[in-house]
């Protein structure tokens, strides 16, 4: 019990505080997802190759990606309000509970895109949507809702999608 005033010393030279020289690919995929992200939400993205990026949880409220190919890509619970996404392509992208409040969607491409829960507050929709999913999505009006429908989106709470998905039983 006498080792109070011990001190134990020993070098950092063998011990390495940075990622070099191991494997942390999962660690690299992350910082290169939120250097991603910064890119997008200081300069201006027009144009630009996104398939199949993850870009979920990321706050890119107000960024401008006009015309950017994000077919595929992870966006669930991006935040994208006010984001001006004209003419982007966000085929079979997940939107799954993005924030797109007031975001521009004109002239977007939401073909087979999962919009499930996500808050759609005063955005500017396209009419590109065979086959988006707005299940239990928010703030749609109702007029807004049945074009969207009349254009091949599917509601889960539509007569006609409740149709398609349980067929009637045959007794």
């Amino acid at each position: 019990m006498g080792f109070i005033g011990q001190t134990l010393a020993f070098s950092t030279e063998d011990n390495q505080i940075s990622s070099e020289g191991s494997d942390n690919s999962e660690s690299n995929e992350l910082d290169s997802k939120w250097l991603l992200v910064q890119e997008i939400v200081t300069q201006v993205v027009k144009n630009r190759n996104l398939i199949n990026t993850d870009l979920s949880d990321a706050d890119l409220s107000r960024a401008i990606l006009s015309r950017a190919d994000l077919s595929g890509a992870n966006l669930r619970f991006a935040g994208l309000s006010g984001a001006s996404l004209s003419g982007v392509n966000l085929s079979s992208a997940i939107l799954k509970f993005a924030d797109l409040r007031g975001a521009d969607l004109r002239s977007a491409i939401l073909s087979g895109a999962d919009l499930r829960g996500a808050n759609l507050s005063s955005a500017q929709l396209s009419k590109k949507v065979k086959g988006a999913k707005f299940v239990h999505s928010t703030e749609i009006s109702e007029s807004t809702k049945r074009e969207l429908i009349k254009n091949g989106a599917i509601f889960e709470d539509s007569p006609s999608d409740r149709k398609s998905k349980y067929p009637p039983i045959n007794r």
